[in-house]
């Protein structure tokens, strides 16, 4: 009660407080085949056809990050697709701030002879990652990192934000920290944090990849970020978020059942697991998209986030007012309208929703998202098993004049008969 007082007593200088702006335009490496090659990375060329592969002793997405070969990793990217811990593929867009990771892990350091060993303490890390759109598509712009470090008695906070923009290979990084509970205060200044005889964690930019990083290396796990080009084609620098652990601090990975991450194999439930389990509570078949997609438009997570609209909050209080079976056929029937990027670009003709950096403000002055607003009177219809609100929806996409631009033979709400009885 006390940190949440004194937290709730500096808001008024958070709210003064510059945060960190950083640029880094020196680009990434050189172009191989539709792609750049990260660091660590080599352009490779095999019967014709060429990849960014990482270089010995890394592994990972040559065109978008390289990790150390013996580090898990998690990564999100372009639009956004996952490659989790456990090396699973599956998509899911959204508008929504997602909750991507969740690992507990033990204190640990790298010694004199370079290796790393653990130490008295433990971590808990959770990971969220945000989104901006791009020409109908969902991108990475933003994430969020809470640390709590308990050593020697005492519990430390960290929370840092980091958000960024970019145009024609300029990228622009915001950094602000907080060191209230649960993250749940005002963001100020950037932050570091000591962990007196094991480490800092502090934040690193590798400016030749144009990636923003939390280094938790007191917990052995690094967050990264590259935000979304504004005008450079996502395919050559992939915008995404990666998360990596080192399995030398013996990582732990929690809340499985509400991060889009899936854990590596034998470390917990995975989310084709999952899926195949709630298929079997609700009986009928839940795919790992239906799942992911699920997670992402219902997960608890408080969508505060620069640039977020007001209306994404009402998502998840609409998926907790419906039972699971009829949450499943829903989310079966209303996913698609994040989904279809012709379908997102024809039925909300904004322009790019996005938090400008530069100038302070969204670049689109909409308090709320056309897209949310049809999401969440899509699934409080079909939850609600109202015949009006299910029409409504019909003749919303109808006379929108989009219809045409759902996929054929996908089955969405203009399937129902929105006749209830």
């Amino acid at each position: 009660m006390a940190a949440i007082l004194f937290c709730l007593s500096l808001a008024w200088i958070l709210s003064c407080l510059e945060a960190k702006t950083i640029t880094s335009n020196e680009g990434v490496g050189p172009l191989c085949g539709a792609h750049t090659c990260a660091t660590n990375a080599i352009c490779s060329s095999r019967q014709g056809e060429t990849s960014c592969v990482c270089d010995r002793d890394y592994r990972g997405i040559g065109s978008f990050v390289c990790v150390p070969e013996n580090d898990n990793y998690c990564a999100i990217f372009n639009d956004p697709s996952v490659k989790s811990f456990d090396g699973s593929h599956v998509q899911v867009p959204g508008e929504q701030m997602t909750f991507a990771a969740h690992l507990g892990t033990k204190l640990c350091y790298r010694n004199d002879k370079g290796a790393i060993v653990t130490a008295a303490g433990s971590c808990d890390v959770r990971v969220y990652v945000w989104y901006c759109r791009r020409r109908g598509k969902f991108f990475t712009c933003g994430m969020l990192v809470k640390v709590m470090v308990f050593n020697n008695s005492t519990v430390k906070h960290h929370t840092t934000r980091i958000y960024g923009e970019a145009s024609q290979g300029r990228y622009i990084f915001k950094e602000e920290g907080q060191r209230c509970e649960f993250g749940n205060g005002l963001f100020g200044d950037p932050i570091e944090t000591e962990v007196a005889g094991i480490g800092r964690i502090k934040s690193a930019y590798n400016y030749s990849n144009n990636f923003a990083f939390l280094d938790v290396g007191v917990c052995g796990i690094k967050v990264g970020l590259r935000p979304v080009d504004s005008v450079w084609d996502p395919l050559i620098t992939p915008a995404g978020l990666v998360v990596t652990t080192s399995q030398e601090c013996e990582p732990d990975y929690l809340s499985v059942e509400q991060t889009i991450c899936s854990p590596p194999t034998g470390k917990g439930t995975s989310l084709e697991q999952q899926a195949a389990e709630l298929s079997q509570e609700v009986g009928d078949t839940v795919t790992k998209e239906d799942l992911a997609c699920l997670k992402v438009i219902c997960g608890d997570v408080n969508q505060n986030f620069p640039g977020a609209q007001t209306n994404l909050n009402n998502l998840h209080e609409t998926c907790n007012s419906c039972d699971k079976r009829t949450l499943v056929q829903a989310i079966k029937q209303c996913c698609f309208i994040l989904h279809n990027p012709s379908f997102v670009n024809c039925y909300d003709k904004q322009t790019d929703v996005a938090y400008s950096i530069v100038k302070k403000q969204k670049t689109v002055l909409k308090k709320t998202s056309k897209l949310t607003s049809l999401l969440d009177e899509c699934l409080f219809g079909l939850c609600s098993e109202n015949s009006d609100m299910c029409r409504l929806v019909q003749n919303s996409i109808e006379d929108s004049g989009c219809a045409d631009k759902i996929r054929p033979n996908q089955y969405t709400i203009l399937n129902s008969t929105c006749e209830y009885y």
